[in-house]
């Protein structure tokens, strides 16, 4: 194994004895083991879990298995050739990957393929692309590069009474805008998404009760945004003004950035409409702003105030609010979304404490819609039982400690952040789908990493492992 040693020297020199050494040598081996253990085990669930229904749809067994096959051959070639490529190369293409992902997140409300009520996915010829897959990994190495380079300011300590006479105003006149720019803008949009059409009567025959509001947004989308306008020139008229980017640097930097992108990527996600998207992304810039040094006061009132705001978002979304109900009760709404749910615990229940063997499972006899998708720990459950999920999701862990591990002996800030975005939205990934299937939580369509059958998905999440591997083949070193 060759090593590529750089020296390195820090401190003063009554300091001069310590040297740092940045050492370049293989990819961190556990971490390795643990991805190739969690592939191995998709393989084989998606085996087991989809040829029942590959069979009924497909009139072949193994048609999803091949291609899932392919799809991790594939990834693993990506994942070898990223983590060949300095993670420095990375970050100088972190505005591209993230207006890339940008600009997809854009075209698949207009070209995207409808699937369940939600318009997530982009086809070009037999390969499908979810946008919001991408903007996961673009918005980690984008806020990865901002922290590190604004992490004094982001630290900095505002001024007393600085939030009760800048931030507070500022907020309240800056949101208002952002109110009026959106009903100008996309109020009938998303009116229209809420009711489930522009027209003033409901498929049902029923009069459509938003319909005067639509109306509104129609004939008055000049004025809104005109008053929307004005509003956010006030607004920053008045940061200017007063001079907030120094007397509440800490809002300034460690707040108002994350909380613009937050709600440019959501407004672009409840259109979709993707709920989980928008949950793991919000939460993975969350843990980046804890990690980066973000004002504690500012994120508790934020993370409040986010929370308000995604429980009115799902109750207004009619695609929210049915899978809401559901989740109460899914036995009592076998036809109206609560069948899969439903089925779902049937498999864990049935599965015991060792389960009922591999490829003995029940409910993949199309009971579980798709198996092999984001329900197939259920199906897991069934077969391998209580202890094989135990082994899964200690498998799990693992792989977040030893992530953690390689962040801690990163070379950098940057390449410590990205590590850490990563694993968390993988261990977040995982955690959800796990409290979906046991319907802990109400099913928000979010596929369990390395296990759910998928193709840009897992060639996308392999990838991003070949990123953490990259990383992990420098460590820090202090020589006395």
């Amino acid at each position: 194994m060759r090593n590529n040693i750089s020296e390195k020297k820090r401190g003063n020199k009554k300091n001069a004895s310590k040297t740092e050494y940045r050492l370049r040598r293989g990819v961190d081996k556990p971490f390795l083991v643990a991805i190739i253990l969690l592939v191995c085990a998709g393989i084989i669930m998606v085996a087991t879990a989809s040829y029942v229904y590959a069979g009924s749809k497909f009139g072949d067994n193994l048609h999803f298995i091949k291609r899932h096959i392919l799809f991790v051959f594939v990834g693993v070639i990506v994942m070898w050739v990223v983590s060949r490529i300095p993670y420095e190369s990375i970050r100088r293409f972190t505005p591209v990957i993230f207006l890339t992902a940008l600009a997809l997140m854009c075209v698949v409300l207009l070209m995207g393929s409808d699937a369940n009520g939600a318009k997530r996915w982009i086809y070009i010829g037999p390969i499908s692309i979810q946008p919001s897959e991408i903007m996961k990994f673009a918005v980690i190495v984008l806020c990865a590069d901002y922290i590190d380079r604004f992490h004094r300011q982001i630290t900095l300590k505002g001024q007393p009474g600085s939030f009760r006479n800048i931030v507070l105003p500022f907020m309240i006149s800056a949101f208002a805008g952002l109110g009026f720019l959106g009903l100008g803008f996309g109020g009938k949009l998303i009116l229209g998404k809420v009711a489930g059409t522009t027209d003033p009567v409901l498929e049902s025959g029923e009069p459509n009760s938003y319909y005067w509001l639509i109306s509104l947004c129609d004939n008055l989308k000049i004025v809104f945004v005109i008053l929307g306008i004005a509003l956010v020139g006030y607004s920053v008229r008045f940061a200017i003004k007063r001079r907030m980017v120094t007397e509440a640097a800490d809002f300034t930097f460690g707040i108002l950035p994350f909380g613009v992108l937050i709600l440019v990527i959501a407004a672009l996600l409840a259109l979709q409409p993707h709920m989980s998207g928008m949950i793991i992304i919000t939460l993975i810039i969350v843990i980046l702003m804890v990690i980066g040094g973000s004002s504690a006061r500012y994120l508790i009132g934020a993370v409040a105030v986010g929370g308000v705001g995604m429980f009115g978002v799902l109750n207004l979304f009619s695609h929210s609010k049915g899978r809401l109900a559901v989740w109460k009760n899914p036995f009592d709404y076998l036809r109206e979304g609560g069948w899969q749910p439903a089925q779902s615990l049937y498999a864990i229940g049935n599965g015991g404490i060792w389960g009922v063997g591999i490829g003995q499972s029940m409910q993949k006899h199309l009971y579980l819609p798709e198996p092999m998708n984001d329900y197939i720990f259920a199906i897991l459950c069934e077969e391998f039982g209580f202890i094989g999920a135990v082994c899964v999701i200690l498998l799990f862990v693992f792989f977040v400690y030893r992530g953690i591990v390689i962040a801690f002996r990163a070379p950098d800030r940057f390449s410590s952040l990205v590590v850490l975005g990563i694993i968390s939205q993988v261990g977040l990934q995982a955690l959800l789908n796990m409290m979906v299937v046991t319907n802990t939580i109400p099913s928000t369509g979010i596929s369990l990493p390395f296990f759910s059958y998928g193709g840009s998905a897992l060639m996308i999440l392999l990838a991003e492992m070949g990123v953490v591997l990259s990383i992990s083949r420098y460590s820090v070193i202090e020589k006395k």
